[in-house]
């Protein structure tokens, strides 16, 4: 399991039950040399266990079948990490363990905190691992590349940055490179150089940093399309004329952009990634696999806009605190957008139970995909959800109420058969009436109104004298979201 096939610097047992974290937690970690064992449940971390022994352990709490720290008892505590959103070491010590790390976690950290307890040999392994070099941990910038990739290597005074938009494409010695690949898809791993910085000026690399960015820096990313009505419209054209279109490493073709947002970043293309066959790697064929319809796992909540900057992420947010503190479990995600590491951070940083967005399953954006593809990708993103065993599921959806994939998504007779009600996000009260209606005539209950209206007295008064509909403020830490949820969608009852 190892990414170089060099000797292995221990095997760890790595057991957290978020598909993202425990594929980057993985991936990372093989990357840098130790053998992994991935577990999503306690039952498959016993598998492991019984297989063989482990060097170290790094352990998620809350395991959809039990308690993450009851592996304590067949791995070795004092090599043990664990980590929550909210670490309790006080309890942890209590088990023998003396080292936790709060989400989102630090790659480097981590694996400078694994090195090092290996290394001191805490409660002895019976097998010795490779001797290694207790150097500083190294992140996806730092790893040694294959062969194969060690020929893009920027010139000097110029880095090549793995951007986060690839976190999920481990290193691998099958990835090779290929200077002529042609008709470029959307998904498709490339390298870039920069050659001039504009819009973007720093990218967030697949270790969470965000870095500045300078000509001549070469980007592993992913070719994809976006619609941003305040900044981009772009697409997957073909490679000569290449844009920075996200900060998370998305790379495409600019064709129209709005008004006051600056020109592009400008990339000079290097190279496809492909397999040992020549074919191009393509994050939506790696990681993909579409769901059938199926009845929701629990109550479906789905948070929609008017437009963009209308306040759905902040209302989502706080919609899933104030559903938290009711004691409900909750299962919070993002169907559409373009590939972005602080949407997905924001969700995360709530404390829901299972988290993840489109980009976990390959998609750099959802702009321009087929109706099949996308339909497919919200049953798999419910139905992964629900191994969760949550109480309620919040969906957010990218862009407007009058966008092409947002349209596709609320007038399909599957996704209305597993919605319980909508929340609206707007900015004024003219386009919250507008967005109430078509909602309405696609079938949907409108729960509330929410968003940045809600800043606005005289737009809520405008609003309750022409419509029906609740508004709902999300400025009392979501305790009046959650509450016109629960009464209005039957979660928790």
């Amino acid at each position: 399991m190892g990414s170089s096939g060099s000797a292995s610097h221990g095997r760890l047992l790595v057991a957290e039950d978020e598909r993202f974290l425990l594929d980057t937690l993985g991936g990372y970690l093989e990357s840098c040399g130790f053998e992994v064992a991935r577990a999503a449940t306690l039952a498959e971390a016993h598998r492991h266990l019984d297989e063989s022994d482990v060097d170290a352990a790094i352990l998620d709490v809350g395991l959809p079948d039990g308690n993450g720290l009851s592996l304590l008892e067949r791995a070795r505590p004092g090599r043990s990490v664990v980590i929550s959103a909210a670490p309790d070491e006080a309890r942890y010590a209590r088990w023998g363990v003396q080292h936790s790390l709060a989400k989102p976690v630090d790659l480097a950290e981590l694996t400078q905190l694994v090195f090092r307890l290996i290394e001191r040999g805490e409660e002895p392994a019976r097998r010795q691992p490779a001797a290694v070099e207790p150097s500083a941990p190294r992140d996806l910038d730092a790893v040694p590349l294959e062969a194969p990739l060690a020929s893009l290597v920027a010139p000097p005074g110029g880095s090549l940055r793995w951007s986060w938009a690839c976190r999920n494409l481990p290193l691998r010695g099958e990835i090779d490179v290929d200077e002529a690949a042609e008709s470029p898809r959307a998904g498709d791993v490339v390298v870039a150089e920069v050659r001039s910085v504009g819009a973007h000026t720093r990218l967030t690399l697949s270790d969470n940093q965000r870095l500045r960015i300078y000509p001549g820096d070469r980007i592993v990313g992913v070719l994809g399309a976006r619609y941003a009505t305040d900044a981009f419209e772009a697409g997957v054209v073909h490679c000569e004329d290449l844009h920075l279109l996200t900060g998370a490493g998305m790379m495409g073709t600019v064709r129209t952009r709005h008004a006051g947002t600056r020109r592009p970043t400008e990339l000079d293309y290097v190279a496809h990634l492909v397999d040992q066959r020549g074919v191009p790697v393509n994050l939506k064929e790696l990681r993909f696999e579409p769901a059938e319809a199926a009845p929701a796992p629990a109550p479906l909540v789905l948070v929609a806009g008017t437009g963009m900057n209308t306040g759905k992420t902040t209302s989502v947010s706080l919609l899933v605190k104030g559903l938290l503190r009711r004691g409900l479990r909750v299962a919070a995600c993002k169907v559409t957008g373009s590939v972005s590491h602080r949407d997905l951070s924001e969700i995360r940083a709530t404390g829901a139970h299972d988290s993840r967005d489109f980009s976990d399953y390959g998609f750099p954006s959802t702009y321009l995909i087929s109706r099949e593809d996308l339909i497919g990708l919200f049953h798999a993103m419910l139905r992964d959800a629900g191994r969760s065993s949550p109480d309620v599921v919040v969906m957010e959806i990218a862009d407007g109420v009058l966008q092409r994939e947002t349209t596709m998504l609320l007038e399909d007779p599957t996704v209305r058969a597993c919605t319980r009600g909508v929340l609206l996000a707007a900015p004024c009260s003219a386009s919250a009436l507008h967005g109430v209606e078509r909602i309405r005539k696609l079938g949907h209950e409108v729960l509330a109104v929410s968003g940045v209206i809600t800043n606005a007295p005289l737009f809520v008064r405008e609003l309750e004298e022409h419509s029906d509909v609740t508004t709902a403020s999300s400025r009392n830490g979501g305790a009046e979201l959650a509450e016109v949820v629960t009464r209005h969608a039957g979660v928790g009852g």
